[in-house]
C-alpha cells in the first residue's frame, strides 16, 4: 500500500521512521554501523528504550577510548531523565573494573539523573547494598550533584556516614551535608547523633 507522505501528520510520519530505526538496529550485526542508527534514533525519539539498550550494549564490549566517549556523550544526550538508562549504566558498574570507567559512569549518571528520582532512589539502593567503598563514595557525591536537598537523597548520604568504615569517606560527607543541607532538621539529628557516638576527633 503506498503512503502519501504529504497528508501524513507530523507525529505519524515520526512514528514510522523511529519503527523502522529501531527494526534496523535491532538487525545489524555491524556494531559501529548499530551505534551510528542508535544515536539518530534517539536524537529523533529522545528516551527511545531501543537506543538506550543499543549504546549500553556497546559500553559492555572492548571498545577503543574513543568509542566508550561517543557512547557515554550519546547516552548523555539521549537519555536524560531516563530510569531505564540509569539502571543500565549502574549493572555497568559491576562488571567493569576499571575505576577510570566507573567514575566516567558516575559522570553519565549525573548528567541523565537530573530531576530523575529513579536515579536517586538507585543510587541510593547502591550505597546500601554495595560494601565498595569507592563506589559508595562515588555514588553519593553523584547524590550531592543531582540534588542534595532531595530527602531521599540525604537518607542516602547520612547512611553512608554511618556505616562507612573509612574515616576519610565519613569527614566528606559531614562536610557535604553541612555545606549542601544547612537547617535540614534530618541531616542536623544525624550529624548530632555521630557526635555523641563517635569518638573520632577529626569528626568534631
Amino acid at each position: 500500500m503506498d503512503i502519501n507522505f504529504e497528508i501524513l501528520p507530523l507525529v505519524s510520519l515520526k512514528h514510522i521512521v523511529v519503527a523502522s530505526h529501531e527494526s534496523f538496529c535491532k538487525n545489524l550485526v555491524d556494531y559501529f554501523r548499530q551505534a551510528a542508527l542508535a544515536e539518530t534514533l534517539g536524537t529523533i525519539d529522545p528516551g527511545n528504550s531501543t537506543a538506550i539498550n543499543l549504546i549500553v550494549q556497546g559500553l559492555e564490549k572492548p571498545q577503543k577510548e574513543q568509542d566508550y566517549q561517543k557512547a557515554f556523550l550519546t547516552l548523555e544526550k539521549i537519555a536524560q531523565g531516563q530510569g531505564q538508562g540509569v539502571k543500565a549504566l549502574v549493572r555497568l558498574l559491576h562488571s567493569k573494573p576499571n575505576p577510570n570507567f566507573k567514575r566516567r559512569i558516575f559522570q553519565c549518571l549525573e548528567i541523565i539523573g537530573q530531576g530523575n528520582a529513579t536515579a536517586i532512589a538507585i543510587l541510593v539502593q547502591l550505597i546500601r547494598s554495595t560494601k565498595d567503598e569507592t563506589i559508595r563514595r562515588q555514588a553519593a557525591e553523584s547524590l550531592e550533584k543531582i540534588d542534595p536537598s532531595n530527602p531521599t537523597a540525604i537518607a542516602g548520604l547520612i547512611k553512608l556516614m554511618e556505616t562507612t568504615q573509612k574515616t576519610s569517606i565519613r569527614q566528606e560527607v559531614v562536610y557535604n551535608l553541612g555545606e549542601v543541607c544547612p537547617g535540614n532538621r534530618q541531616a542536623v539529628a544525624a550529624l548530632v547523633s555521630l557526635l555523641e557516638t563517635n569518638d573520632d576527633l577529626y569528626l568534631r
